[in-house]
């Protein structure tokens, strides 16, 4: 590296960063990158304030604790030089780390990638390009790899996972049994194919078995729905309606605590409560207040209070009583999903989408002058013009759109009644300030908004 032992003598507010992206990576990860860091500003008898360390965090994103406190550090001007092992523990978000290493070198502000012997005050516009892109690109391969490992090793019967309560895992990443819980397991699956319930069961391991871990009705429910039980690997899969059915994913068996004859006659009555209490919860939801706050009495026209099966007049001098929900809110659902709120509302979806789809394509545009310009197919003064080009694109969109109602996330009516969501329904009638009110002509219900 170009010896700046006489720039970073006037250097006073140096930092460091660190970070580590998941569990896969090695424990001395941090405490290496650390020890580079230190190494490097002892030999050139720089003081460094502090190293901010991100264990555990990935590089896709800001949020971070020790990232944040970086940048408000950079904003305040607290910031001479930042060491680093690679540009990359700063990000692996192209715009994002060609963004943060340009406002650095704008502002004179040093950043040095030790172990990549990089020095951000040497690097051209095309080198900081270049190497945003390898961190993105770097990190995709990474996950892709990581990905397909860990399918090869569920494949080959490996349990990547923390082993389920009943075993241990040897370091072959096997399954084996652990004697003191399989007894407890068993017992378990004994008990309620002898007819006790969940919450029995549950009371007499709070009991019994305390010590060793916390005892909830749904640990219990997910123990006696688990078929790596029978010593085989299968996941289970549940669709839409909780219908569940088992897949097996390795051929790979295990020693087995539970026999698969008792698994399966288990397994299908907890499932099917579980379906059972599904359709209960959907079928319920039938039953909220649609119109609550927003139905008024169709004599003083005050709002209506929603009371059991009844919108009933808050009024006790007007003369109207009540009427049944299930009179009323049908033709609500069929007056709202005609009226003209419905057809503004499909409108700023349409709004929406569009604005959501023209910001998606401009962030693909800019990574695709990005990678065209760290290959040397596009110049430095026409990179920066195009930047500059999308920047007043994307804000001209924004300041175009209006946010309110873009954040608000709209629904079509229709498309809220249609899938039963009447709890979002009554919110966004609330929040459009829709009031509605109704009269009967010879049996015939008629809404009318006010």
């Amino acid at each position: 590296m170009h010896d700046i032992k006489e720039l970073l003598m006037d250097m006073r507010l140096i930092w460091g960063y660190a970070r580590t992206s998941g569990v896969v990576n090695s424990k001395e990860s941090i405490p290496n990158q650390c020890r580079t860091i230190n190494t490097y500003a002892d030999e050139r008898n720089l003081v460094i304030q502090r190293i901010w360390i991100d264990e555990i965090k990935t590089g896709t994103n800001t949020n971070r604790d020790g990232y944040q406190h970086l940048l408000s550090m950079l904003e305040e001007g607290k910031v001479h030089l930042i060491l680093v092992t690679f540009f990359d523990r700063l990000s692996r978000q192209a715009v994002e780390l060609i963004r943060l290493l340009l406002h650095m070198q704008n502002n004179g502000i040093e950043c040095i990638a030790i172990s990549e012997d990089k020095q951000l005050s040497l690097m051209s516009l095309a080198d900081i390009a270049s190497v945003a892109i390898q961190a993105e690109e770097e990190n995709k391969a990474r996950a892709k790899r990581l990905y397909l490992s860990r399918m090869k090793s569920k494949n080959q019967g490996e349990h990547i996972n923390a082993p389920p309560f009943g075993y241990t895992r040897d370091e072959n990443r096997q399954l084996t049994v652990n004697p003191e819980e399989a007894k407890i397991v068993k017992c378990v699956f004994n008990s309620f194919h002898e007819g006790e319930t969940i919450v029995a069961i549950q009371k007499k391991l709070v009991a019994s078995y305390h010590e060793m871990r916390k005892w909830h009705s749904s640990t219990i429910q997910k123990m006696l729905i688990r078929r790596i039980y029978t010593g085989k690997k299968y996941r289970r899969i549940t669709d839409e309606e909780k219908v569940t059915t088992y897949e097996k994913y390795s051929d790979q068996e295990h020693e087995a605590i539970i026999t698969e004859e008792m698994f399966l006659k288990v397994a299908s009555k907890v499932n099917l409560s579980l379906q059972k209490s599904f359709y209960t919860r959907k079928k319920r939801t039938k039953w909220i207040h649609t119109l609550k706050e927003v139905l008024t009495c169709p004599e003083c026209l005050l709002i209506m209070r929603a009371k059991e099966h009844h919108y009933r007049c808050v009024n006790n001098d007007c003369n109207y009583v009540s009427i049944r929900k299930d009179s009323i809110e049908p033709v609500v659902f069929k007056y709202i999903k005609q009226s003209d709120k419905n057809a503004t509302i499909n409108s700023l979806n349409k709004q929406r989408e569009f604005y959501t789809n023209e910001l998606n394509n401009i962030e693909k545009e800019k990574e695709y002058i990005m990678k065209q310009f760290a290959i040397n197919k596009l110049s430095e003064a026409r990179f920066k013009e195009k930047l500059v080009i999308l920047a007043q694109k994307s804000k001209k969109i924004k300041n175009t759109l209006d946010f309110d109602i873009y954040l608000q996330n709209q629904v079509p009516y229709g498309e809220l009644i249609d899938n039963e969501m009447f709890e979002q329904l009554n919110k966004q009638l609330i929040r459009n300030k829709i009031k509605l009110t109704y009269k009967q002509e010879n049996g015939v219900i008629i809404v009318k908004e006010l």
